[in-house]
């Protein structure tokens, strides 16, 4: 696939989790990431294993932060790479308080699916 239908791949999961739509996502996920996808999330090597490790993070994300926006600051390609910078805001369901992530992603694809993630998430001070 060339770097702009790679990049398309991953503008479309964004847009998906930006809808919070869980079993929307659950079949999204079906489509676009590997029976065997490996996720590395802050240098915890192999931390989500498998579509169905998506799933239960997806799952575990809306649960904390139902209301979660994410924007695309930056995004491009190279071979079979993206990497996006992304910004996240939402509410936090325990705490009631605004929760903002600064995420990087480096998304390996092969074909049209997600078959690797490495991702590197920091907490952001938000201003009341």
């Amino acid at each position: 696939m060339s770097t702009d239908q790679n990049k398309a791949v991953i503008l479309r999961w964004i847009e998906g989790l930006n809808t919070g739509n869980a079993s929307a996502l659950e079949a999204l996920v079906d489509e676009l990431y590997t029976v065997d996808f490996t996720g590395h999330i802050n240098g915890k090597v192999g931390a989500i294993v498998g579509r169905e490790g998506v799933k239960r993070n997806v799952h575990k994300a809306l649960s904390s932060t139902p209301d979660v926006c994410l924007t695309v600051e930056d995004i491009f390609a190279e071979g079979d790479r993206v990497v996006s910078r992304l910004t996240t805001i939402g509410t936090g369901s325990s705490t009631g308080k605004p929760v903002h992530n600064l995420v990087m992603n480096i998304w390996r694809l092969a074909g049209s699916q997600i078959v690797e993630g490495w991702q590197l998430v920091v907490s952001a001070e938000t201003q009341p």
